[in-house]
């Protein structure tokens, strides 16, 4: 792929992440699963996100970490909400004392989204730090 169309292709999966990040999140705000321990990273995700948008043209590697790390993040809380009973079941921590829902899947078009872009970004940044590493070499 050309790095222009990358860097174009990494900064729209960036912004997608970002406003469904804040976007549909907002419902967990003031909430107390809004600043726990798996929710309370959103924030940091979506901020590590707009640093990777402000950084992708000049510094292409520190965008790429950037993005990775802010993508890391918001991927839990996404995959807890579409897939409520596989993450209970799979990841034990404090919501197991709590009785399973009896849904395994929950359709919401903007975590849905989230998950996709999510992954993009994964994608394209992982791309990215392989290239500029094989450029360095």
């Amino acid at each position: 792929m050309k790095p222009m169309r990358q860097k174009l292709l990494f900064v729209a999966a960036c912004i997608v992440s970002t406003v469904v990040c804040w976007i549909s999140f907002r419902a967990f705000e003031g909430t107390e699963f809004g600043s726990g321990s798996l929710a309370g990273n959103k924030d940091v995700g979506g901020f590590l996100l707009v640093m990777a948008m402000a950084f992708s043209f000049k510094y292409a590697r520190a965008a790429a970490i950037s993005a990775l790390v802010g993508a890391l993040l918001s991927l839990p809380l996404y995959l807890y909400l579409v897939f409520p009973r596989p993450f209970r079941q799979v990841w034990p921590g404090q919501w197991a004392t709590w009785r399973l829902p009896k849904e395994s899947f929950v359709w919401n078009g903007w975590w849905v989204t989230g998950i996709v872009a999510t992954l993009l970004v994964l994608c394209v940044s992982c791309c990215s730090l392989i290239q500029s590493w094989k450029l360095r070499v």
